[in-house]
């Protein structure tokens, strides 16, 4: 979006540009990149559809060229747009559907032509069509990287985010914990109700884990019923706190599935601390997975939870 501001203004001259996209959570018309005068107050800005020139473009797929700028300022923000004398708006359509605008403002009244409409009207399709191909591509990057059955991250972005945690802690000389968690009593599961029921609980699982660490880590599952949790910048007795307290609320969790029947698992742990037990990515997530074995054995001895499923 900066490339295309950029080049767009040697085509036309304003004082402000903002490119605005149409987001489909909130149904909000949201500035994506705002370059020049009022830029802080203008990232902050949002538009409903039909609202303001902004607005009734998209709604409406027209070029609005000359028209009052305050339109699309209201409240406090009202001062600022009565400053800008002159406006430019051209939709952004996508394979068929509104995509956002490009929104030009100049403090000059009547300062947009017929050719500075004729330039927006022609580089607005490409435009849209680079905005597509841009989100397009973050999108697939994004699914690459996502578990689909949890939405937790997946093992090749906990692979690529503990190598840069790595860099980062040995840089500045922190301590880093990898924590590899194992479900118990998961298998007879799938296997007296179906997989479908497993997935259930491994969704309500990952949900239930995520919410026991800090937000600052990263969960991710690993395969099958295997998490790692990453925890930048911690105390190794922050770690085991964090690590019992999340195994306990695991242990209480009962979840009712869709066959009518409620089930309860556990969960077995193992750490690794940078760099104490490892300086690289294998050595921390083989010495936690180890230690990880180690607690599911004295777990599966009677020190924690049985080793048959409560069903």
């Amino acid at each position: 979006l900066k490339i295309v501001i950029a080049r767009l203004r040697r085509l036309v001259d304003f004082d402000t540009g903002v490119v605005y996209l149409f987001d489909d959570d909130s149904r909000l018309i949201v500035p994506a990149y705002v370059d020049g005068e009022n830029a802080d107050m203008l990232e902050r800005k949002t538009l409903r559809r039909g609202e303001g020139l902004t607005g009734w473009a998209l709604e409406n797929g027209r070029t609005v060229v000359n028209a009052k700028p305050e339109l699309d300022f209201y409240g406090k923000e009202l001062e600022i747009g009565r400053a800008y004398r002159s406006a430019a708006v051209t939709p952004l359509k996508a394979s068929g559907r509104p995509l956002g605008t490009i929104t030009l403002y100049d403090r000059r009244p009547d300062h947009f032509t017929d050719e500075h409409e004729r330039v927006l009207e022609a580089v607005g399709p490409q435009i849209a069509s680079a905005i597509e191909a841009a989100r397009s591509f973050e999108e697939t990057r994004a699914r690459a990287m996502t578990d689909l059955l949890t939405g937790l991250p997946n093992s090749r972005y906990l692979y690529h985010q503990l190598a840069q945690e790595i860099d980062r802690a040995r840089a500045e000389k922190r301590c880093l914990a990898v924590v590899v968690l194992d479900l118990d009593r998961f298998k007879p599961i799938n296997d007296s109700f179906g997989h479908h029921v497993g997935d259930e609980v491994l969704r309500e699982v990952a949900r239930a884990i995520r919410g026991q660490f800090r937000g600052t880590d990263t969960t991710c599952r690993w395969a099958g019923d295997e998490f790692v949790v990453v925890m930048p910048d911690v105390r190794p007795e922050t770690v085991e706190k964090v690590v019992r307290r999340a195994q306990q609320e695991i242990d209480k969790l009962e979840i009712m599935t869709s066959v009518g029947r409620p089930v309860r698992v556990g969960m077995s742990a193992g750490w690794a601390i940078y760099p104490a037990d490892g300086e690289n990515l294998a050595e921390l997530i083989q010495t936690a997975d180890k230690r990880m074995y180690e607690d599911k054995s004295r777990r599966h001895a009677g020190c924690g939870a049985p080793a048959r499923p409560s069903l």
